[in-house]
């Protein structure tokens, strides 16, 4: 009884999995659009991204139900950013995906016919060879068997994102450009305010020092002319220090009006006094020597005198003793 209702289930088995094989050959796949724009023709395709070039990068069964299968597009045209044609690329990228790498489902012991199975990964590269576009996870409707309806789970625009990420650099790069001109600007503005100032000092710095010079220009005056000796002084100091002859003549037409201004005459006239009162210190001093002198002369001359006098008196005295000696040896 047993072995009857186990040959009864075998052969239940083997006809369901001949009836599932035959269900799933027959069921067709309903391939979900992702902008819902429709498929793009062979010649739109072409004209946007040329010739494009398909290659299963990933194939693996991982086992229990769980594959790996990614594809890799290049194009040799640059033109992405029709919808349409991204559409018609990702239908023929998953095509070509079922047809070059083909999994079977294991139903009980025996290896069903191949399916269509998910999708992991769908990349296009443009002839440069950056990466511009990519679709994630192509699944079915049913969780662990061949499903009706297959979806992208999501896309990602890579270009446009290199993009915006460039446009957003660009914009920062712009943004700190202008910050930067604006701190130039202020820097500049700040260097000419300052600049203006230190003018300013400099100017109001050098009209006063010619303020004050004008206020003592007579002071100025007077030292650059006393830089200058009196005419006559030379000839004074000659005539005082060594006794030189004065040249009458010369004196006195040194001594003739000068011209000049009115300060230059001061100078020369105040040198004058200066001078003046120097001869006279100095003829002072010569007549204080001439006193000194004739006073040494004139007690030489009474020492002299006196001299004689003594001279004189011990003759006298002589001669006197001398007749006394006489009287008294006649009276004697």
């Amino acid at each position: 009884m047993k072995a009857m209702m186990w040959r009864s289930a075998v052969a239940l088995f083997v006809f369901l999995s001949s009836a599932l094989a035959v269900a799933q050959d027959e069921v067709p796949i309903n391939y979900q659009q992702v902008y819902g724009l429709g498929f793009a023709t062979d010649q739109e395709v072409e004209n946007a991204l040329g010739t494009l070039t398909f290659s299963v990068t990933e194939c693996a069964d991982r086992g229990l139900g769980s594959i790996s299968r990614s594809v890799r597009v290049t194009s040799t045209k640059w033109d992405y950013e029709n919808r349409r044609v991204i559409e018609t690329m990702l239908q023929r990228a998953a095509e070509f995906a079922w047809q070059n790498c083909q999994m079977h489902f294991i139903f009980g012991m025996s290896r069903i016919p191949p399916v269509h199975r998910d999708i992991d990964r769908v990349e296009l590269y443009l002839p440069d060879g950056s990466e511009a576009f990519a679709a994630y996870n192509l699944l079915g409707d049913v969780a662990f068997d061949v499903g009706k309806s297959y979806k992208w789970s999501s896309v990602q625009d890579i270009g446009e994102q290199h993009r915006q990420e460039a446009a957003q650099q660009a914009a920062q790069a712009q943004q700190q450009q202008r910050i930067a001109e604006a701190n130039a600007r202020a820097e500049a503005e700040s260097h000419r305010f300052w600049s203006s100032v230190w003018s300013g000092i400099k100017f109001l710095f050098w009209c006063a020092i010619a303020i004050w010079l004008f206020s003592i220009r007579e002071t100025l005056a007077r030292w650059y002319y006393s830089l200058t000796p009196h005419p006559a002084e030379s000839m004074v100091e000659a005539t005082m220090h060594r006794g030189a002859q004065l040249d009458g003549k010369a004196f006195a037409e040194i001594m003739r009006p000068m011209p000049g201004g009115r300060i230059e005459k001061e100078v020369r006239a105040q040198q004058a006094l200066e001078l003046a009162k120097k001869a006279h210190r100095y003829a002072e001093a010569m007549r204080v020597e001439a006193d000194r002198i004739k006073a040494e002369a004139q007690l030489d001359a009474e020492f002299i005198m006196a001299q004689k006098e003594l001279t004189r008196a011990a003759e006298v005295h002589e001669q006197a003793k001398a007749r006394l000696d006489v009287l008294r040896k006649r009276v004697g």
